[in-house]
């Protein structure tokens, strides 16, 4: 993806709330296949277009009581964790700004 001339970067937080809220855009902004997993014991089940369930709560939003959260966020990329402390669920994901757009370019979803 080559970046446009003059086209300033997306900006993230646009670019997130939208990503949650229309499904469309969703998928045209996850790269397939897309790397990571869910894992479920010993079942691995890679990503595909037909399998993906769309993403609708943002990180800020889940239940900080039943879940922990990580963010990191750097000029280039966001990633996202979530865990039920006491248990082997957690859940990450990686958007990454390639040319002047984002893209989700990574998902983990597993308990062991």
């Amino acid at each position: 993806m080559v970046k446009i001339q003059g086209t300033p970067p997306e900006e993230f937080p646009i670019f997130y709330e939208r990503f949650h809220s229309d499904s469309a855009f969703q998928m045209s902004r996850i790269i397939f296949p897309l790397q990571g997993l869910r894992q479920y014991g010993m079942e691995e089940i890679s990503w595909t277009a037909d399998n993906w369930e769309l993403m609708r709560t943002r990180i800020y939003q889940v239940d900080s009581r039943q879940f922990k959260t990580k963010i990191k966020h750097k000029k280039k990329y966001f990633e996202q964790t979530l865990w039920i402390e006491g248990t082997n669920f957690s859940s990450k994901r990686r958007f990454e700004l390639r040319g002047n757009r984002w893209f989700l370019v990574y998902a983990y979803e597993g308990s062991l």
